[in-house]
């Protein structure tokens, strides 16, 4: 009969100090002065909110059963991309007005591009170019003038690098539904 009493002070023990800690974490996020990021870390563990971010072992699709993770990257990218409507051009009327300005007329200086560098979070991993926040903000001040005359070149010509328009995108299940339907997995 000891031990079952030991055993229940110790659970109500743990269960108020969980309690406790919970309230403390808590209050924190109603304070103002906390960083985002610290506040999105409390927010989460005191939610439990995770994303299951890789896809599931298996894909159906068209009544088959895909395991390979290039197949798996095709079915969704498809799904991705018809879901998009990026081809979707809008229909523009023929009597609106150009606008009085142009691309090539805007001038990118070399301090909107060190205030950008500048503000860059480090935390956020590199992009498709392989390149880390991190680095971009160290060396900044080297390579705000070269960027700064890329940038203007770009907008002049009316050309932008391939490479910015590739993006990593990750599928995220959407909570609900069967994990092996692409239908139930939304893009990140």
């Amino acid at each position: 009969m000891e031990f079952l009493e030991i055993r229940n002070e110790v659970i109500d023990l743990v269960r108020k100090a969980k309690d406790e800690y919970k309230n403390k974490l808590t209050s924190e996020l109603l304070n103002k002065d906390i960083p985002p990021g610290k506040w999105w870390r409390i927010a989460k563990s005191i939610s439990n909110f995770t994303k299951a971010r890789d896809p599931p072992p298996f894909l159906e699709h068209d009544g088959q059963i895909f395991i390979h993770p290039s197949n798996k990257v095709e079915i969704l990218n498809t799904h991705f991309s018809n879901i998009a409507n990026i081809d979707n051009e809008p229909v523009i009327s023929d009597n609106v007005t150009p606008l009085p300005c142009h691309l090539n007329e805007f001038i990118i200086t070399e301090q909107e591009i060190l205030d950008q560098l500048k503000i860059l979070n480090v935390n956020k991993p590199a992009g498709p170019d392989g390149v880390s926040p991190r680095l971009l903000k160290d060396i900044a001040y080297s390579i705000s003038k070269p960027l700064t005359k890329f940038f203007n070149m770009s907008l002049s010509i009316k050309q932008v690098p391939l490479l910015w328009k590739i993006a990593h995108v990750s599928p995220i299940f959407k909570g609900k539904g069967n994990p092996h339907s692409p239908q139930n997995y939304l893009f990140n």
